[in-house]
């Protein structure tokens, strides 16, 4: 979920080449209407959206699918894993700032916290 397109299709495009299937969406809004459709493994999220913010979104993410897991991709240095996002599972680890170099760190990343990437 990233309101900048060029993000996202770079974020869509790198998934699907490693054979993952992956969509994206604008804002947190139309991720919502989509993840009460499907199945959903992972939503990498970046924090400044239009309307709901992704903090929000993670919280109301997992009201839906609690098993869904989240990352964080915030161009916000200085961003601080809220509390609440904690208790619902999620660490420090979680979060990747932009922009990322290597995304082999991302893949490897989810790879490493599930098995149905393997």
């Amino acid at each position: 979920v990233d309101d900048e397109e060029i993000i996202r299709e770079n974020l869509v495009d790198y998934f699907e080449d490693e054979g993952i299937e992956a969509v994206g969406y604008e804002n947190g809004e139309s991720a919502l209407k989509e993840l009460q459709k499907g199945y959903y493994h992972y939503a990498i999220v970046d924090l400044r959206l239009p309307g709901m913010d992704g903090n929000h979104f993670v919280k109301k993410a997992k009201e839906i699918d609690e098993e869904l897991k989240f990352i964080i991709h915030t161009g916000s240095s200085d961003y601080m894993l809220p509390g609440d996002l904690k208790e619902l599972g999620m660490s420090d680890r979680d979060v990747f700032f932009k922009p990322i170099i290597d995304m082999g760190i991302l893949l490897n990343y989810i790879r490493k916290k599930t098995s149905d990437f393997n």
